[in-house]
């Protein structure tokens, strides 16, 4: 029959905002974090986490045809298993009031521990099996796009790009583990339409080519 199997998350966040002036506001954030597996085995991980974003708007720009907007984040990880890692992410955004038109980008970097389920339990009845030797995912990313409203009609597309390295993905030739990609690149296009036609009625679409 198959193997039983149990475990348990338990978190602990905060966080706060300071106002530091009249159109910008830091973000403060902490956490602790357990994963736990105690069924077939037990594992566990812990992750403490820190985290500030510095949140800005620059109105009235070009005459009063615009405002600026921009974010700025650090986040630090400490992870009992994989080691203490920085990560950071910008996001500036221009908003044209006269065409109603915000342009949009973003760029910075990411990290992600393999989870204990890829690294500890198998399910041997499907030929999957665990891969204690997982590496974390390391990444580099960064887009940009517009968004328009016309005619009641709002819509937007915005082009992405990753560089990842030691990505986790199945085996591609045995598909009984879960393996790093030494690297990979992943990009492409998300598009959206919205429309509201009725109080109680909004209709949107989306398609996203990666």
């Amino acid at each position: 029959g198959p193997i039983p199997s149990s475990g348990n998350r338990i978190k602990l966040d905060w966080q706060g905002q300071v106002p530091v002036g009249e159109d910008e506001t830091v973000v403060l954030g902490a956490e602790t974090a357990r994963d736990a597996i105690h069924l077939p085995i037990s594992a566990g991980i812990a992750t403490n986490a820190g985290f500030g974003e510095l949140q800005s708007s620059l109105p009235g720009l070009l005459g009063g045809a615009a405002d600026f907007h921009n974010s700025v984040s650090v986040r630090y990880d400490d992870n009992s298993s994989f080691g203490a890692r920085t990560t950071w992410h910008v996001a500036p955004v221009l908003a044209i009031a006269a065409t109603a038109t915000r342009l949009h980008a973003s760029y910075g970097t990411g990290f992600k521990a393999p989870s204990l389920e890829q690294l500890f339990e198998s399910f041997p009845a499907f030929f999957f099996f665990a891969n204690p030797n997982l590496k974390p995912e390391t990444s580099t990313g960064y887009d940009l796009g517009f968004d328009q409203t016309l005619f009641g009609i709002a819509g937007g597309a915005t082009w992405f790009h990753n560089n990842i390295k030691n990505l986790i993905e199945t085996d591609p030739v045995t598909f009984s583990t879960d393996v790093n990609i030494g690297r990979a690149r992943t990009q492409g296009i998300e598009a959206y339409l919205a429309w509201q036609p009725l109080d109680r009625l909004k209709l949107r679409a989306d398609y996203t080519y990666t």
